[in-house]
């Protein structure tokens, strides 16, 4: 578990207008793997739009949930290589073994 990601918590508010408004806070801090799963790049609207999909295992962590998102920045040890600027993935999967020892989740960006 050589990556770095940290959880952010979603809390959901009303403003004045009625409107429901979405707002996160830092949360814990976990080591992981990361695998890449998928990449699309396409057009959309006019614009360039990427969606990627990485799997990010740990040692179990009961407090992840649909409900969050994490930030990763992605770690090349190659000291010649730029280093990548980090990136939001939503959480659209959770899953524990069935002895406590690792969670593995499903993440998605959208640019």
């Amino acid at each position: 578990m050589d990556q770095r990601v940290t959880f952010y918590t979603r809390s959901t508010a009303t403003n004045t207008m009625g409107e429901k408004t979405f707002s996160f806070s830092e949360g814990d801090t976990r080591w992981a793997t990361a695998e890449i799963l998928s990449t699309y790049e396409g057009a959309e609207n006019k614009e360039i739009r990427e969606t990627q999909n990485v799997k990010f295992t740990m040692r179990y962590y009961g407090s992840a949930t649909e409900n969050m998102r994490l930030f990763w920045v992605q770690y090349i040890p190659v000291p010649s290589w730029p280093s990548q600027a980090g990136r939001y993935y939503d959480i659209t999967s959770v899953q524990h073994d069935g002895r406590y020892k690792y969670t593995t989740i499903i993440g998605t960006y959208k640019d």
